[in-house]
Protein backbone atom coordinates (compact mmCIF):
# COMPACT_ATOMS: atom_id res chain seq x y z
CA UNK A 1 0.00 0.00 0.00
CA UNK A 2 1.28 3.68 -0.83
CA UNK A 3 0.87 5.99 1.52
CA UNK A 4 -0.59 9.31 -0.37
CA UNK A 5 -0.68 12.94 0.81
CA UNK A 6 -3.78 13.77 2.05
CA UNK A 7 -4.40 10.14 3.47
CA UNK A 8 -5.94 9.73 7.08
CA UNK A 9 -3.07 7.56 7.50
CA UNK A 10 -0.66 9.94 7.01
CA UNK A 11 0.20 11.41 9.92
CA UNK A 12 -0.21 8.42 12.32
CA UNK A 13 2.56 6.77 9.87
CA UNK A 14 4.47 10.11 10.17
CA UNK A 15 4.44 10.29 13.59
CA UNK A 16 5.38 6.46 14.08
CA UNK A 17 8.66 6.45 11.40
CA UNK A 18 9.79 10.27 13.36
CA UNK A 19 9.61 7.88 17.07
CA UNK A 20 11.81 6.47 15.50
CA UNK A 21 14.52 8.77 15.00
CA UNK A 22 13.63 10.48 18.96
CA UNK A 23 14.56 7.35 20.35
CA UNK A 24 17.16 6.80 18.43
CA UNK A 25 18.58 10.19 19.78
CA UNK A 26 17.77 9.67 23.28
CA UNK A 27 19.41 6.33 23.57
CA UNK A 28 22.76 7.59 22.03
CA UNK A 29 25.08 8.34 25.06
CA UNK A 30 27.53 10.09 22.46
CA UNK A 31 25.01 13.14 22.25
CA UNK A 32 25.07 15.24 25.07
CA UNK A 33 21.98 17.23 25.65
CA UNK A 34 20.57 20.07 28.30
CA UNK A 35 20.92 18.57 32.13
CA UNK A 36 17.25 18.88 33.42
CA UNK A 37 17.52 19.87 37.40
CA UNK A 38 16.06 17.78 39.75
CA UNK A 39 15.61 14.68 38.24
CA UNK A 40 19.20 12.81 38.69
CA UNK A 41 20.50 13.11 35.53
CA UNK A 42 18.34 13.08 32.84
CA UNK A 43 18.97 14.81 29.79
CA UNK A 44 17.15 16.88 27.01
CA UNK A 45 18.12 16.05 23.49
CA UNK A 46 15.50 16.29 21.39
CA UNK A 47 12.18 17.96 21.49
CA UNK A 48 9.17 17.38 18.35
CA UNK A 49 6.18 19.13 17.32
CA UNK A 50 4.42 18.26 14.12
CA UNK A 51 7.41 18.06 11.58
CA UNK A 52 9.41 20.09 13.13
CA UNK A 53 12.55 19.12 15.61
CA UNK A 54 14.42 20.88 17.96
CA UNK A 55 17.53 19.52 19.40
CA UNK A 56 20.07 21.58 22.32
CA UNK A 57 23.12 19.71 22.29
CA UNK A 58 26.18 20.72 24.37
CA UNK A 59 29.36 20.00 22.00
CA UNK A 60 30.16 19.69 18.34
CA UNK A 61 30.76 16.16 18.49
CA UNK A 62 27.30 15.75 19.84
CA UNK A 63 26.25 17.06 16.82
CA UNK A 64 28.32 15.06 14.89
CA UNK A 65 26.51 11.87 16.02
CA UNK A 66 23.19 13.77 15.63
CA UNK A 67 24.31 14.26 12.06
CA UNK A 68 24.74 10.75 12.08
CA UNK A 69 21.70 9.55 12.75
CA UNK A 70 19.87 12.19 10.71
CA UNK A 71 21.51 10.27 7.77
CA UNK A 72 20.94 6.91 8.75
CA UNK A 73 17.14 7.64 9.43
CA UNK A 74 17.27 9.85 5.77
CA UNK A 75 18.30 6.66 4.25
CA UNK A 76 15.66 4.12 5.99
CA UNK A 77 12.49 6.85 6.03
CA UNK A 78 13.45 8.65 2.54
CA UNK A 79 12.34 11.79 4.72
CA UNK A 80 15.38 14.70 4.24
CA UNK A 81 16.65 17.48 6.58
CA UNK A 82 15.69 20.68 4.93
CA UNK A 83 19.15 22.47 5.75
CA UNK A 84 18.17 25.26 3.90
CA UNK A 85 15.31 25.93 6.73
CA UNK A 86 18.10 24.59 10.00
CA UNK A 87 19.37 26.79 12.11
CA UNK A 88 22.17 26.71 14.53
CA UNK A 89 22.86 29.12 17.75
CA UNK A 90 25.71 29.11 20.06
CA UNK A 91 24.51 29.69 23.79
CA UNK A 92 26.59 30.44 27.07
CA UNK A 93 30.49 30.90 26.64
CA UNK A 94 30.42 30.06 22.96
CA UNK A 95 27.87 32.50 21.81
CA UNK A 96 31.10 34.22 20.45
CA UNK A 97 31.85 31.41 18.24
CA UNK A 98 31.28 32.07 14.42
CA UNK A 99 31.98 28.48 13.43
CA UNK A 100 29.43 27.14 11.68
CA UNK A 101 29.67 23.29 11.59
CA UNK A 102 27.98 20.99 8.89
CA UNK A 103 27.39 24.07 6.81
CA UNK A 104 24.43 24.91 9.50
CA UNK A 105 23.20 28.62 8.92
CA UNK A 106 24.23 30.42 12.27
CA UNK A 107 21.70 32.86 13.85
CA UNK A 108 21.18 35.40 16.66
CA UNK A 109 17.79 35.05 17.11
CA UNK A 110 15.71 31.36 16.91
CA UNK A 111 11.96 30.66 17.25
CA UNK A 112 11.11 27.22 18.57
CA UNK A 113 7.20 27.22 18.94
CA UNK A 114 6.37 30.35 19.36
CA UNK A 115 8.88 31.07 21.81
CA UNK A 116 12.30 33.65 20.74
CA UNK A 117 15.58 32.67 21.98
CA UNK A 118 18.44 35.75 21.68
CA UNK A 119 21.56 35.63 21.60
CA UNK A 120 23.72 38.08 23.79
Amino acid sequence: MIDRQGCPLSPLLYVLISEVLSTEVRKCKEIKGFLLPGVGGLQSKISQYADDASCILKSEVSLGNLIRIIEKYEAGSGAKLNTARTEAMWLGRWRANDATPFGLKLVSKMRILGVFFLMG
